[in-house]
This record gives C-alpha cells, structure tokens and sequence, in this order.
C-alpha cells in the first residue's frame, strides 16, 4: 500500500507586522486572543496545512490543551471570523476555519512535495494559481496509485496537461473526493452558475463514487461536464416537466 502524503508543515512564518484584523482581535482581548489565534495557525498549518475543522468537540479539545475556558475561545474564534481573519463562508458551510492567506502559504511552502491532497469544496485560491506553483499531480484528492479511476489516466492526464500549457490552454482538473471527475475550471464555474453549488457538489460526488467503484457505465463517459450538466438540469425541472427520454450523459 502506498504512503500517504505528509499533509501539515513542520513550522510556518508569521509577520512582524500584523494587520488591524490581529491588532483588534488583541485589543477586544488581550495576548490571550493573539495567543489563541496564533495557536489555531499552529494547529491549521500542523496538521491538515490549509485547514482545521472547528466543531464543539474539536473546540472543547483545543480550549482544555491551551488552559482557556471552551466560551473564551469561542468568542475569539468568532470575532475572528467577524474580523476576516478567518473566511466566514467556509466556517458556516463547512465548519472550517482556513483562509485565502493561509492556503497560498500552505501551497507556496509545499510546492516541492511529490504529492499534496487537496478538498476541492474547501479552496478559497483559484486552479490558476494552484497550477502556477505547484504541479497537476498535487491537486488529485487521491494519490493512491492502485485508484481505479487513477490508474490509467494519470500518465495521460500528465500528457495532456504538458500538451495544454504548450498551447496555452487551461487543462482538465479532478473533481470528487477521489479525483475521478474531470474538467475545465470554466466548466465547473459554468455548472455553479446555471445551478445551485449545492447540487453540482452533490452530482459531482455522486459521479465520483460511481467512477471510482469501478462501474462500468459511468467509466466509459468522456464529457463530465456534460454528463453533470445532464444530471443537473434533470433534477432542476419538476417531475411532470421532465423528458422522459433525455440522456442522462447530455
């Protein structure tokens, strides 16, 4: 079984001179907000490197190992959201504390790995600036070279992408937790567009498992954006509307 890649960072920088987001969290309350923010980049950066998940029990765990009372760095963690210090989309969808400045830290000090897994839902920086500092290979969700849906398109993938930015033109990337859904970074904004993020997200991982169990059906289709856009507009109509003999790949 192949290693997983190592996720989090063995140290990471932190300016001399802070903004007014840090400045006011100090001011509201005292080092022991400075202290517990600088604590949780320690805990983003350490483990995951571009994210924490932030539940009640994960807080109850962290206030005990730093010596705060849980309601302490609870209102600092929201005033830190408040502040812009962490994103507040990503906190209330995911309940997540990353932001833009943490990952593009977190990509530029991993740039050189072999491999890095990255959340596709969970990105606050573009493809584009992904692809500019660290290879295609890093951004699959799954590295595992025995990956059904992997093991005959990563060579090929490597291959086209070479080929793409020859001609200057944006690659395909992998959606899904398992890296099996392939597209324009365009497309995927195309889809979010036309139909609830909640529904692409859904059909991308439902196309994602599918691929990645092996089913043949799904393995044969070659226009994921397609195929999603098929899936979307299917479910967007009422049940008396739908057509009943449209493809579900078109």
């Amino acid at each position: 079984m192949a290693r997983q890649p190592k996720e989090g960072l063995d140290y990471f920088l932190l300016d001399c001179v802070l903004d007014d987001k840090f400045r006011l969290i100090e001011a509201e309350f005292g080092l022991s907000g400075f202290g517990v923010v600088v604590k949780l980049f320690q805990k983003i950066y350490g483990q995951c490197g571009y994210y924490v998940e932030w539940k009640n029990e994960v807080a109850l765990l962290f206030a005990k190992d730093i010596g705060l009372g849980g309601s302490v760095v609870s209102e600092i963690v929201s005033a830190s959201v408040k502040r812009g210090i962490f994103d507040v989309n990503m906190y209330e969808r995911y309940s997540i504390l990353t932001s833009a400045g943490i990952q593009k830290r977190y990509l530029e000090a991993v740039k050189r790995r072999n491999a890095v897994v990255l959340k596709r839902p969970y990105l606050l920086v573009s493809v584009d600036i992904i692809l500019e500092n660290v290879d295609i290979n890093v951004i699959y969700a799954d590295i595992n070279p025995e990956n059904v849906c992997r093991s005959t398109q990563s060579r090929v993938e490597k291959r086209r992408v070479k080929k793409s930015r020859e001609e200057n033109i944006s690659p395909k990337v992998p959606f899904g937790e398992f890296g099996c859904v392939f597209m324009l970074e365009e497309e995927y904004q195309k889809l979010v567009e036309k139909f609830q993020l909640e529904m692409v997200e859904e059909k991308i991982a439902d196309l994602d498992r599918r691929i990645r169990s092996g089913e043949r059906k799904y393995m044969s289709y070659k226009d994921h954006y397609a195929t999603l856009g098929g899936w979307c507009r299917k479910d967007s109509k009422p049940a008396s509307s739908a057509n009943p003999f449209m493809r579900e790949d078109l």
